[in-house]
């Protein structure tokens, strides 16, 4: 998936991906999205997808939806994906993507240990087995039982770890107030995955201020729906210069700057079309999933 990603971030750069504007409806605290995509010579993609905080307490994942896949000469249905589980497995995808393509991050400290962050750790798992972690949460039964996954799955759980000391910091929370009051010292990477209105925040404007490297997968989706972003605009806190999209500092290689690099992403189309395509073509080498005949 990381070379279909990698292969697609191209494209995206020599402007062969269409990606119209996605279409987005909040009501109350649900957020609602619809994201299309399409490449000529692969496929046209559109996902619909909610997040619903509420879930949390219905034993529910808090996003749901799903995802249709369609071949870009025919047209024809291709592919049927639920939404839950492959926005997981697509936004760990472009987050590990980000985090190993930037740096040479081998330890990782994990700020939330729900649903998202546990896909994070399986897909860590395969990636780099024995990596160290370790993990703080609001809840000490999600940070056990995140451990132990993650553990089972092949990482090395360091308790010694902190945020301070772990090359990456991943904050995967469904806060809705800053959960990271100031940068970190050690980490060379902060990804953001949460805050995805714009009136939520995972960080304050203080630690925004103190990167010296803002990536965002999409300047068009982060500074309309990010709320540490939009809000960090907003004051003049963070100038929109400043805001590098993803192809582009991969173009720029590994380091950044001294002051370290923060990740925000709020999830981009075309993250979906190249790790949807990537998954439908395994699917069918290896005969997995349900085949409907038209």
């Amino acid at each position: 998936m990381f070379n279909s990603l990698r292969r697609g971030l191209e494209e995206v750069s020599k402007g062969k991906v269409q990606l119209p504007g996605r279409t987005v409806l909040t009501a109350g605290d649900s957020w609602w999205g619809v994201m299309p995509a399409y490449q000529p010579s692969q496929a046209f993609v559109t996902k619909v997808v909610s997040v619903i905080p509420g879930n949390t307490q219905r034993g529910l994942p808090p996003v749901q939806g799903a995802l249709t896949l369609y071949d870009a000469q025919t047209g024809r249905l291709s592919g049927v994906m639920d939404g839950a589980p492959f926005t997981a497995i697509r936004t760990a995808v472009t987050t590990l993507f980000a985090v190993t393509e930037l740096t040479d991050a081998k330890s990782f400290y994990f700020r939330g240990c729900g649903y998202q962050a546990n896909y994070h750790a399986e897909m860590l798992a395969k990636l780099m087995p024995g990596a160290r972690i370790n993990a703080d949460s609001r809840s000490i039964d999600s940070k056990n039982r995140f451990l132990e996954n993650a553990a089972k799955a092949g990482l090395k759980i360091d308790h010694s770890l902190t945020a301070d000391t772990a090359n990456a910091l991943i904050i995967a929370t469904s806060s809705t107030t800053p959960v990271l009051e100031d940068r970190p010292i050690g980490p060379k990477i902060v990804a953001s995955i949460g805050a995805h209105t714009p009136e939520e925040r995972e960080l304050s404007d203080l630690a925004i201020s103190r990167f010296g490297l803002v990536v965002v997968d999409s300047i068009e989706n982060c500074t309309r729906e990010a709320g540490d972003i939009v809000q960090t605009l907003a004051s003049g806190i963070l100038k929109r210069e400043k805001l590098v999209e993803l192809k582009e500092a991969l173009n720029a290689g590994r380091g950044g700057s001294g002051g370290g690099i923060l990740y925000k992403s709020v999830g981009a189309a075309y993250e979906d079309l190249f790790v949807a395509s990537a998954l439908a073509e395994t699917a069918q080498k290896k005969n997995l999933g349900v085949i409907v005949e038209a």
